[in-house]
């Protein structure tokens, strides 16, 4: 669902990612649409998911990737 044409598709997505921390979670955190970026995001600082926090402490280092 990552790669849905529809950004409230790809946002749903993770909002049922949230409530089953999933650490799938971590494929959304590049997305296009910053809200789902976001939401991403949170749900995985939010949730403590430890494995997926790398992926967005990177983003820290290198946002521009």
């Amino acid at each position: 669902m990552s790669t849905h044409p529809s950004a409230a598709v790809r946002l749903a997505t993770v909002v049922a990612m949230r409530r089953m921390k999933s650490p799938h979670l971590a494929e959304f955190i590049r997305d296009a649409d910053p809200g789902v970026a976001d939401d991403a995001i949170r749900a995985i600082c939010d949730l403590d998911l430890t494995g997926q926090r790398a992926s967005v402490a990177f983003l820290l280092e290198d946002p521009g990737s």
